[in-house]
């Protein structure tokens, strides 16, 4: 039996769960959709959530606009400065809920959701991210181009091109693939661990 206004009703429990916002461009949100956001952040501390200030909403919209190589498949994390705090948000596309089949996928929303909210954790200023960047010595070179000073082993291929990347693929790794992370880098699960940790 299909409710009148459902998802309007979800969104308004969703809010209430977790502190952040749904919000519409061209996309409407399903109750599928709400639901299986909210299964994912019920995976998080608070702390990376509903008592995050550095994220007030989740955007659906159907596809990115624009193409060029790199570009966000299924979300994206957006920093706005506003006038009196930040207002960053994440945007979630279509390919976030569906695999290569198109058939709907959770497992592909956790990945995607997961390593886009870590990014509002990878604040330069903060003292894990400064301790991130010691960890692997990543340092920048004149042409903008980050490196690690010494390899302690990375979850992926991307991951080695910038810290927050790798900051952002081991935390996702560490919700998602515990085993994975530690296989690849002791030392980034050791320090995954102890974040998680001090944010429970």
């Amino acid at each position: 039996m299909t409710v009148p206004n459902e998802p309007l009703v979800f969104k308004e429990l969703f809010k209430n769960t977790h502190g952040v916002t749904l919000e519409e461009r061209d996309a409407p949100w399903t109750t599928e959709e709400i639901r299986a956001v909210d299964k994912v952040l019920a995976m998080l501390p608070a702390a990376f959530v509903s008592d995050n200030i550095n994220l007030q909403s989740i955007v659906r919209q159907h596809l990115y606009q624009g193409d060029y190589e790199g570009a966000p498949g299924g979300g994206m994390y957006q920093e706005v400065a506003g006038p009196d705090q930040k207002q960053d948000y994440i945007v979630l596309y279509d390919k976030a809920f569906v695999d290569e089949e198109g058939s709907q996928n959770i497992g592909v929303l956790a990945t995607t959701l997961i390593h886009e909210l870590s990014h509002s954790l990878d604040d330069e200023k903060s003292e894990p991210y400064q301790e991130w960047l010691k960890l692997s010595g990543w340092f920048m070179l004149e042409d903008g181009q980050w490196l690690p000073s010494y390899d302690l082993g990375f979850v992926n291929p991307y991951s080695r091109g910038h810290p927050k990347e790798d900051f952002a693929e081991s935390f996702t790794a560490y919700v998602l693939q515990p085993d994975k992370l530690r296989i690849a880098s002791p030392q980034k699960y050791m320090f995954m661990e102890q974040f998680f940790k001090e944010q429970s």
